[in-house]
């Protein structure tokens, strides 16, 4: 009670910040001072995957992708060059491009995140993801190809990475479709939690880089990388950071990560187009 009375005459913005002020201590001395994460998972180990291609035999192609609590079904649909979408004057000057014959439909309805909600247009974190995660798999696709693609992703569950987890499964539904790909692609999100005073990124020593992270991770943490490719190199990359800059060489020691992190994704997803 004593408390209660307390925290009466205090705004609740207030209290919110602290406590978030507090679980941000509490999340960071884990990983400087245990070298654990927050699910008991070494810095570089991935989340249990589970991975499944033509769920639906009417479709042309389709996949769901798990991977721990993010979860995304992706499904394929094709036509014929007619139905491209022809893009107005002024893309077509900036971009070079007239029409467009592969589409990626993402969305993320509220129920993903154990919401409830309405379902209404599209907003900029759909538009993002899925902008991201179209140029990924666009760079593989062959140029010769006689349709129109549509790509939809519907994320069914998130907790973590969901744009990535589309990449993952779009790949595997057009692979599932018989759509001409020069290599099968995964992706990935890797974290950089530091510990520097005053943003003093230039002399940044003390740091943990983190593989596939959880969404928890990335509120957190400093860095949301999301990388992307094939066995070849890199599709996509994308880094969101919170803090002014990070050195070359943690650049380089994500992307490094986030090679080998692929790689094994890369293995698992042709093993269940080849044994499914």
């Amino acid at each position: 009670m004593k408390y209660v009375q307390m925290l009466r005459n205090i705004e609740s913005m207030v209290i919110t910040e602290e406590f978030n002020s507090s679980c941000k201590t509490t999340f960071r001395d884990l990983l400087f001072e245990i070298n654990k994460r927050c699910d008991g998972r070494e810095f570089r180990n991935l989340r249990k995957i589970q991975r499944q291609v033509d769920l639906y035999k009417p479709l042309h192609g389709s996949s769901l992708f798990q991977r721990s609590q993010t979860q995304v079904f992706c499904t394929i649909a094709l036509d014929s060059q007619e139905s491209a979408m022809k893009l107005d004057s002024v893309t077509a000057l900036e971009s070079g491009v007239k029409a467009k014959n592969f589409l990626l439909h993402y969305e993320f309805p509220p129920y993903a995140t154990e919401e409830i909600g309405r379902i209404g247009p599209i907003v900029r974190r759909e538009l993002g993801h899925g902008a991201l995660a179209e140029k990924t798999l666009l760079t593989t696709l062959s140029s010769d190809f006689p349709f129109t693609v549509r790509l939809t992703s519907e994320v069914l569950e998130s907790n973590g990475s969901s744009s990535m987890a589309t990449v993952c499964a779009g790949s595997m539904a057009l692979m599932d479709t018989g759509v001409p790909v020069c290599s099968s692609t995964a992706g990935e999100a890797i974290g950089l939690v530091t510990n520097c005073e005053n943003n003093d990124t230039k002399h940044l020593e003390d740091y943990r880089i983190l593989t596939d992270i959880l969404g928890i991770e990335g509120y957190m943490g400093d860095m949301d990388m999301k990388v992307a490719g094939t066995r070849k190199g890199f599709t996509a990359i994308q880094a969101d950071l919170k803090i002014p800059g990070i050195p070359v060489k943690i650049v380089m020691e994500s992307l490094q990560k986030a090679t080998d992190a692929n790689a094994k994704i890369l293995d698992i997803n042709i093993h269940t187009l080849l044994f499914n």
